[in-house]
């Protein structure tokens, strides 16, 4: 049955039209075994997410506008999920739960899986009334992990929104607003009707300049500072020369001010770069900072469950305004990607600030790398991972810090050609083990998976394909492969 419109929700923000549909329930899957409602949540917000010991990842890459759409259709592009021993190794094989192109533009975003909920968002290919598909709308779905239960929340009118999947609420940013999309008394049942009337749009924040949002890559239930979003706000004397930092809470809107035009002993404006949860009751920012319109430098600080800005806490890691950065900790500073020397340095607030594009703090002595991870090992140091910047065939890792741990000097941990014309690599942690995904574009784009604690210090030959190939790739394989 043809989807009807019931309701247009009208949204300030332009982009956010939404229109929200009803229609009798045309999502006929499963049931599909396995799945851990109750378990931890770990990496939220790309395109593999761990639930207990299960992982949910999308099955393969392909962007192709000309794909069925239709639910129960789609193999390559859906959601499958796979157990996972504690060892790392996977068992048994892929289950496709969700049967749908999952797909979106901006690579900052992803899908989610919270309590018996898989969220992700899937291009609307509906016709107007010319028959003509859409290109640029976006659904935003949920699928029970079962897979017999999938609700349309919402349809948005472009599909390089800026997002993040909350337990109930969807947080979007775009032109200069934060707005939440609340779907807290949607039922859940198979009954699609009068979604509309459970739906409640609100913005929460406006003439936002920078944002930041780092929600809990542990997920457990219970509330953390990874429930803030971070962000500076223009002011309307904009001749001072400052701007205002704030914290607001995603699900009750309640904000709190952190820094004003008192706070430093000159007018100051802070523009956030990126942050990290490092537990639940600290989030760490990075930022750039200039006083009297004069630029100050990259300025690492930290906030607690008090919501207060301290400038004591505040270091300086260097004098320049860099943005090209991969924040680590608050305590080991950041991966700055320096373009004069066309090097990337660990600049964590010690020693001469003036000074700090030195050999002693060098990691990588190219700018053709883009960082993808830093992580533990089993051993207990941090490992830097990072690959060619276009057209990777390896994944590398060096030590953090050069005598900690055991790859001083550059180290291939994976040869293979790597997809990264949409979402790269996702890197899931687990207590001492940490799994990296990618799409291998030498297998059809399809999913593979290395366990990074098993790596013994020489090049890895074998990866674990851990997905559904569709017939006609399989085929193909299996014809390249007797040629």
């Amino acid at each position: 049955m043809k989807k009807k419109v019931l309701i247009i929700l009208a949204l300030v923000v332009a982009v956010l039209s939404l229109f929200v549909f009803a229609a009798c329930n045309e999502y006929e899957w499963g049931p599909i075994s396995g799945g851990d409602k109750n378990g931890n949540v770990m990496s939220n917000g790309g395109f593999a997410v761990k639930q207990g010991d299960w992982v949910y990842f999308i099955n393969g890459y392909d962007s192709s506008s000309s794909i069925d759409n239709t639910f129960g259709t789609v193999t390559k592009n859906g959601i499958c999920r796979i157990k996972q021993n504690e060892d790392g190794t996977f068992e048994g094989t892929a289950k496709l739960v969700v049967p749908k192109q999952v797909y979106w533009t901006n690579t900052s975003s992803g899908f989610a899986v919270y309590g018996n909920w898989i969220y992700y968002a899937s291009p609307n290919n509906d016709e107007d009334r010319t028959g003509t598909a859409s290109t640029t709308n976006l659904d935003f779905m949920r699928t029970s992990l079962d897979g017999t239960i999938t609700q349309l929340l919402f349809t948005a009118s472009s599909r390089s929104l800026q997002y993040w999947f909350m337990p109930k609420r969807i947080v979007v940013y775009s032109n200069n607003t934060i707005t939440t999309i609340d779907f807290t008394s949607l039922k859940e049942t198979k009954e699609i009707s009068k979604v509309s009337g459970d739906v409640v749009t609100r913005k929460i924040a406006e003439n936002v300049t920078s944002i930041v949002f780092e929600p809990d890559s542990d997920w457990n239930g219970l509330a953390t500072l990874g429930d803030y979003i971070f962000y500076t706000k223009s002011v309307k004397e904009t001749y001072k020369n400052y701007n205002e930092l704030f914290a607001v809470k995603y699900d009750t809107g309640k904000v709190t001010k952190l820094a004003t035009l008192d706070t430093y002993t000159a007018a100051t404006t802070v523009t956030l770069i990126d942050g990290v949860l490092e537990n639940d009751s600290q989030m760490t920012l990075y930022y750039t900072k200039s006083e009297e319109g004069a630029s100050k430098g990259l300025f690492v600080n930290k906030v607690d469950t008090s919501l207060s800005w301290s400038v004591d806490t505040e270091k300086r890691l260097t004098s320049v305004n860099q943005t090209s950065i991969y924040p680590v900790s608050y305590e080991d500073g950041a991966l700055v990607s320096d373009s004069t020397t066309s090097s990337t340095y660990l600049l964590d607030g010690t020693g001469d600030i003036e000074n700090v594009y030195v050999d002693a703090n060098k990691i990588l002595n190219s700018s053709s790398y883009s960082i993808k991870n830093v992580s533990k090992g089993a051993d207990g140091n941090l490992y830097v991972y990072y690959c060619a910047s276009s057209e990777p065939k390896a994944l590398y890792r060096i030590n953090l810090r050069p005598t900690e741990g055991t790859s001083p000097n550059a180290v291939e941990v994976i040869t293979a050609t790597f997809n990264v014309s949409w979402l790269s690599f996702d890197f899931i942690t687990d207590g001492d083990q940490t799994t990296v995904y990618y799409f291998d574009s030498n297998d059809y784009n399809y999913v593979h998976a290395y366990n990074l604690a098993s790596f013994d210090g020489n090049t890895v030959d074998e990866t674990t394909f851990i997905g559904q190939m569709t017939k006609a790739d399989k085929e193909a394989k299996e014809k390249a492969e007797q040629e």
